[in-house]
């Protein structure tokens, strides 16, 4: 099991490509589950095909990517999680 906490945070766009690439690779050779939190889309997108959102504890989302992201087609991934936390969180 690979436990990642914001792996790519205050990176470079390269340096970041290479260590995303790194784990898609360790995850092939070693076929290890791998927990990435993350506020990074770009790495949520790129490395992940389930998405669990938590929120204060809460799960808002558990399930496949691509279904969350299905229930929000007109948006980008980063919109689309704006959005669901903008609408916990109204502004006054």
């Amino acid at each position: 099991m690979l436990l990642l906490d914001e792996p790519t945070i205050g990176l470079d766009v390269l340096m970041q490509q290479k260590v995303r690439q790194f784990i898609l690779e360790y995850n092939k050779r070693y076929k290890a589950t791998v927990l990435l939190t993350s506020h990074n889309m770009e790495d949520v997108s790129e490395l992940c095909t389930r998405l669990i959102l938590i929120n204060h504890g809460k799960i808002l989302f558990d399930g496949p990517i691509g279904d969350f992201q299905a229930q929000h087609e007109h948006l980008s991934l980063t919109e689309a999680m704006r959005s669901v936390f903008a609408s916990l969180h109204p502004t006054a």
